[in-house]
């Protein structure tokens, strides 16, 4: 197995599905089907889903049941397998079913008196989650086995901004675009934080804040062209809030959910990897 293509796999799907996550009634039907074609068409994202769920027989029904009255209320089976086997059926009928949409099927679940968007999210969250996980998990092992296997083929990377120089232990060099490992674990890390704080049942304007702060984040860390200005404004707001959360006095002014949630996230190790790449900006 390739590394780097699977490091590349890894961040490409991350991306695909944390756009999955944070999705609004606007575009979480795009959304849903961009991460289900990635699913099927990705050769190691389909090797991992398929490689288990089509030797399943399982009726996803029985996870997300179906009924016209009164709340659904997700029964997750306790076999992992038949977990993923009900996740990728689900997924597959609503993109398949031109009368079914993500936004409806929110609905027929109940999150709270909460937002449009909120409730999208929070179904995106509890459906679709665990599935999300275990892939991401699964291209983790790989990678590991893949680096066991080949301990000379992920060679000495010199990152820059817009590749890498790969210096193989054969003498040989060549120019590949890679990922950096820190910017990889930095989206990780946010990914995460951000997975934390909106699961606080916060709903105030500074968890609004801090999570446009890392969306800011990983937007430039994603694009081609990152603006320095933004990545630099981002980790301020990130700083602040850490700063907030640390304090004894300033934190008297977070929710206690709020500030539990937050006090589980490495804020310190973010905001050096943050401020890592922000020196690497021009």
């Amino acid at each position: 197995m390739d590394v780097a293509a699977l490091r590349i796999e890894s961040i490409k799907f991350r991306r695909v599905a944390s756009n999955f996550l944070n999705s609004t009634r606007d575009n979480c039907d795009v959304n849903l089907e961009r991460l289900f074609g990635y699913i099927e068409t990705s050769v190691y994202v389909r090797e991992i889903v398929h490689g288990v769920v089509d030797d399943v027989d399982f009726d996803f029904r029985s996870c997300f049941p179906s009924h016209a009255s009164d709340w659904r209320e997700m029964a997750i089976p306790q076999k992992p397998e038949d977990h993923l086997k009900a996740q990728y059926d689900y997924i597959k009928y609503i993109c398949t079913n031109d009368k079914v949409n993500v936004e409806n099927e929110a609905f027929h679940y109940y999150y709270g008196m909460k937002k449009i968007n909120d409730m999208i999210q929070s179904f995106a969250e509890s459906a679709f989650k665990p599935m999300i996980d275990y892939i991401v998990d699964a291209l983790a092992e790989k990678t590991i086995l893949a680096e066991a296997e080949n301990p000379h083929s992920a060679g000495t990377y010199i990152h820059n901004v817009q590749g890498a120089v790969i210096a193989n232990n054969t003498g040989s060099v060549q120019i590949n675009q890679t990922i950096n490992p820190d910017v990889e674990k930095l989206l990780q890390m946010i990914q995460t934080a951000g997975t934390i704080l909106s699961n606080s049942g916060d709903t105030s304007e500074t968890l609004e804040s801090i999570k446009d702060d890392l969306d800011s984040i990983v937007e430039q860390l994603q694009s081609e062209h990152p603006k320095k200005s933004r990545v630099r404004k981002a980790l301020d707001g990130i700083k602040s809030f850490a700063g907030n959360v640390c304090s004894d006095t300033a934190s008297a002014a977070l929710s206690g959910a709020l500030v539990a949630a937050a006090s589980q996230v490495d804020w310190n190790a973010m905001i050096q990897l943050g401020s890592n790449h922000l020196s690497q900006l021009h």
